[in-house]
């Protein structure tokens, strides 16, 4: 589950690549990559936890960099107990794997659909990679 959490935030952020007009591996990228995917392919509360970058300074930056959580996050399998997806519990966020794992799929099934039909342009990516649809 840990390392699903690394790929996640990953993956957020190259959603985000798909919504500006630079090459995937631009320099430099990653904030406002990270930032624009959750504002424009995710729920509000995606935005209002990144507020002042929390989001990607305490999770994808924490765990992509430093490959340990950040200690203002609980990263949980699924929700458990009274701790929910994106709630508070001693005053650290609450991300579960589970309920982002269904999100990211929503973003990209936005990206796929803004893809065919023309509103967002295709990267330039190995072939096994390009978001297309299934058929």
């Amino acid at each position: 589950t840990f390392a699903s959490f690394i790929l996640m935030a990953q993956s957020i952020e190259l959603l985000g690549a798909f919504l500006d007009n630079k090459p995937v591996k631009a320099r430099g990228q990653s904030r406002d990559r990270f930032s624009n995917a959750l504002h424009q392919l995710f729920e509000g509360r995606y935005s209002r936890c990144n507020e002042g970058f929390f989001l990607y300074n305490t999770y994808r930056n924490q765990l992509v960099h430093a490959f340990y959580p950040s200690e203002y996050l609980i990263l949980l399998a699924k929700p458990e107990n009274k701790l929910t997806h994106l709630g508070k519990s001693d005053k650290k966020l609450v991300i579960c794997a589970d309920i982002l794992l269904k999100d990211i799929s929503l973003a990209v099934e936005k990206i796929v659909k803004g893809i065919e039909i023309g509103q967002i342009k295709n990267k330039n990516l190995p072939q096994f990679l390009e978001f297309s649809s299934p058929l």
